[in-house]
Order: C-alpha cells, then structure tokens, then sequence
C-alpha cells in the first residue's frame, strides 16, 4: 500500500464480496454511517450457501440496531430471537467447592455499568463503596468469612435466578429492573433481514457468482472483480466477507494465517437443529455450553426451535463418534432432523486490511464460538473501519490503526477462551488432558491467571475490553480458582459498609425476581407487536 496521499482518490464506492451475516451488516452499516454519497454494492453467490447457525451474541449487538434505526420489537421476530442473559457452562468442572456448596456447573452473566446500558444494577466489579473498593471483594470476603455460600456472582447481580427460573431479562412494560442482555437468533434469518432492511435504503444487491480477482501490478490494489455472467465489477474500497474461503484477502492478497491451534486444539463443528423441550418450563434465556468428550456443545434456545451443536478436536473423535455423542445428549428431540458438519480454522490473517481490501468476518478469522464473539468481531470491525475511514482507500495510517485494534480485540478474546480450557477443572479423556497439558498458554493470559491467583485488581486497567474483570472471575470462580484472599487494602478498612452494600443487593436482587415476568411471556408479547 503507498503512503497517504491527501489528493489520492476519495471512497465514492464500496463493494461487499459476499452476503450472510457479515456481508449484509456491512452493507447496512456502512449505507447508515456514510449515507448516500458512498455507493454501496453487495455480491453474493446462490452457489455459496451461509455458514450461520442458531447463533448467540454479546450485548453490542443491541446497540448495532439501535444505530441501524430499529429497536426489538423491528427485527427480533424476523429472525426467531430470543434474549440471552448468561452463559451456562456445565460439566467443566467437576464437583468445585464454592464455599460449602458443591457445585458441577457455573454461570458467565453480563456485566452491568456502561452508559448504554444505565440500570440501578451497577457494575458488580467496578461497582465501589465509600472507600473505593470494588463490591467483589466484599462478596469474596463474606464468602471465605463463612456468611456466604455458592458463586459469587449471586450475591452481585440477580441475573443467575432469572435464567435459574426462565424468568426475562428485560420487562418492556417496566424497565426498572432490566439486566443488561444479548440475543440468540438464527443468523440465515438475520442475514436475509439485513439485505432487505440495506436494499430498501439503496445498497444494491449483485446475485453471481466471482471467478477472478484483479489487481493492479504496481499498488497491489484489487481492481475489478470479474463476475461469471460477464460482468465487471470496479470499487475504491473492497469489504471481504467470502467466508473461510476469503476470497480477496486470503487467496488473491495472500495475506499470512495465523493459526491458533496451538492453543485452542478444536477444529471442527456439527450442526444440529433440535426442538424445544416438551416437559420445557418456558424459553430458557440463556445458552448452555455443555463439556463433552473432546471438545463442548451449544444449546441456543430460539423463540420456536433449539440451535444445538458441537465444536470438537477431530485429533480425539471422529465426526461419526462426535455426532453420535451430541444426539444420545440431545436425544429424541433431535429425531429426523440432519446435522451440517462444518471445518473450522482457528486463528486470524495477519493484517485484515490490506491495501484496499476490509476483511471482516470469517475472512478475516474465526475464533469457536464459546463466548458468542463471532458476530461482535464483525460489529467490532465496522465500529473501527468508521472510525478509521480514510479520505482515500490508499491511506496506509488508516489501515495500521485498524488492523492494531482488530489485533488487539482478536488477542484478548482468544485468551478469554483460551483460559476456560485451562481452568477446567477435569481430565477425564484424552481431549482435557491434553488441552490442559498441551494446549499452549500465551504469555498474556499466564500473566493475567498469575495476577488473579494472588487477588483480584482494584481496578480494571484496561481502557477497552468486552470481557473485564468481572467476567474474568466468573470463570475462575466457576472452575474454583477464586482467589484465597481479597485485595490487600480491603484489610485496611472496616466492612460495615460493605456488608451493608451486599444486603441492600440482596433486597434488589429480590425485588428484581419477583417482579419480572417469563422470558416466554416477553418473547410472545414482542411477536405479537
């Protein structure tokens, strides 16, 4: 890529290489922030069918819609979702001692705090007292005092007996007591809501099929992609969205992979549409992240069906043996229905943007979807190439400070996964003990689990993060890797104010449960809108 170039060519035209999720979120987002002076055109191939499954999210993708223009009530029925207020991790931890409670599953809940998300349930790690103490070392302190039991995210949030009960997130008739949430929806259905939503506000949808990509010999820059009708189509800016195949970046740029499957060893997905419980008990609001053999399953409830799957280490099983162990845990309710075996390829392209190619999605990498980043990343990618767009697609500046956040962003939630594999307190097969024994530990995150392992910050440092330090605990205390103390200045203080603070949790938590309604009752009333 050449220098900037202030009298370079501006960006009057962007076409999206291929659709799904990625493709179509591009091209929405894109036509939203740069309005009508950008021409925007998507590609996509009926030949190329979309990778999207039952597919959970993270809380950002509540803000991407309200930027887009649409609340819930707009899009949530469209694509069959639901509200998701934690992660169930069960059987990664066997029988760990919280406290006096024996416990084989734990919770991941969201955090609270932000100013998008202003609720009377402040952040339970940042969440301070008079003294500056964050909340969580008095909820450590009480529990290795004796006067508390169980993780410790209950005593901080009521998130844990919502999803225990089926009880909603969110109460749209009251928000007073709302948890911060995400979303579990069928990602096809949200692909083809996008494209219509990005079609009526003038993108231009292209259906054929790309044969060859052409680039100048001298900048390297892409230039035309040839279509198989015999078309021709020219850009400024090129946004990769190919999939695995990452037709731009990957394959015409070659652009270096960089493999993590030194640290994360599973490489395989199976698919496995599945119904809803009949003795069911309502529309749980939470996905469920079950251990398994050699590698774990995701159970995503959806507002009419279940989007189960399993990733797995092909090193361990076979995608027979691995299809047969997810359906005998699924059981009848997955009768008749067929499962879609997936290849999957952890890690990411060195520079996701290249000359005036935006990789974003799976072209750009794949992280397995343990904490429902795969749809962030690209809201992340959006978010950061707005915020980067250069006055011409030659701006090298541009491009460096993408392709840094996107990097840094990509290490710190591999790490997070990462760490749930090394903190998993089994190694009862082949897979777990290898991915506790030869799984390699990055430097970053043995420097994090050896801070954890002597108390938990005061502070969160860190100027961004999705997952911060209350996230970071709910892993390690789930796994019973809690610090054995709070933090050192806690001891300089009294605890009248802290135990003060954690009962007026309690009664909070209380209210809370008992004023909100079925998450199914919620679902049913947005529908009906």
């Amino acid at each position: 890529m050449r220098s900037d170039n202030p009298g370079g060519s501006a960006v009057r035209s962007i076409v999206v290489a291929g659709g799904g999720t990625a493709g179509w979120l591009a091209a929405a987002y894109l036509n939203r922030a740069l309005g009508p002076t950008v021409k925007i055109t998507l590609v996509e191939s009926e030949d190329v069918p979309p990778i999207g499954v039952g597919e959970a999210t993270v809380p950002t993708l509540g803000t991407t819609m309200r930027f887009l223009g649409l609340e819930d009530r707009d899009w949530m029925p469209a694509v069959n979702a639901t509200y998701k207020a934690a992660i169930r991790f069960v059987g990664w931890s066997k029988d760990v001692d919280a406290g006096g409670t024996r416990l084989s599953e734990y919770w991941h809940p969201f955090r609270e705090g932000s100013e998008i998300y202003a609720r009377p349930w402040a952040d339970p790690y940042f969440g301070q007292i008079g003294d500056g103490i964050a909340s969580i070392h008095y909820a450590l302190a009480r529990r290795l005092s004796g006067k508390a039991t169980g993780l410790l995210a209950d005593q901080l949030v009521p998130t844990l007996e919502l999803c225990r009960r089926n009880l909603s997130p969110k109460n749209p008739a009251d928000p007073t007591h709302d948890v911060r949430t995400a979303y579990h929806l069928d990602a096809v259905l949200l692909g083809q809501f996008l494209r219509e939503l990005a079609c009526g506000r003038g993108v231009e949808r292209i259906v054929d099929h790309i044969v060859e990509v052409k680039r100048d010999p001298d900048s390297g820059n892409v230039t035309v992609l040839e279509l198989r009708s015999g078309g021709r189509l020219e850009a400024d800016l090129w946004i990769d969205c190919t999939g695995f195949r990452s037709l731009l970046l990957g394959k015409s740029l070659q652009e270096p992979f960089l493999s993590d499957s030194e640290h994360l060893l599973c490489d395989s997905a199976i698919a496995l549409p599945t119904r809803h419980k009949e003795n069911g008990g309502g529309i749980p609001p939470f996905t469920t992240a079950t251990a398994m053999s050699a590698g774990w399953s995701w159970d995503i409830p959806l507002s009419h069906r279940r989007g189960c799957g399993y990733v797995y280490s092909q090193a361990f099983i076979t995608p027979d043996e691995a299809e047969a162990e997810l359906r005998r845990l699924v059981g009848d309710s997955a009768e008749g229905n067929e499962a879609r075996r997936i290849a999957i390829r952890v890690g990411r392209y060195r520079r996701p943007w290249v000359n005036n190619v935006v990789a974003l999605g799976l072209s750009a990498g794949f992280l397995e979807p343990l904490e429902s980043t795969s749809i962030f990343l690209i809201e992340y990618g959006l978010a950061n190439l707005v915020t980067f767009f250069p006055h011409s697609a030659e701006s090298e500046a541009h491009a460096t400070a993408f392709n840094r956040e996107m990097n840094d962003v990509y290490e710190e939630l591999r790490d997070f996964i990462l760490m749930h594999y090394v903190l998993a307190n089994r190694a009862d097969t082949p897979f777990w003990k290898s991915a506790a024994s030869d799984a390699v530990l990055t430097d970053s995150l043995a420097e994090r689990l050896q801070l954890y392992g002597e108390s938990l910050p005061l502070q969160d440092s860190r100027t961004f993060a999705l997952f911060r330090g209350f996230s970071h605990m709910c892993i390690l205390d789930g796994n019973g890797r809690a610090p054995a103390q709070p933090h050192p200045l806690f001891g300089l203080h009294g605890t009248n104010a802290g135990d003060q603070m954690l009962d007026d949790l309690a009664k909070r938590r209380e209210a809370c449960v008992t004023s909100m309604p079925t998450h199914a009752e919620v679902i049913e009333k947005i529908y009906r809108r």
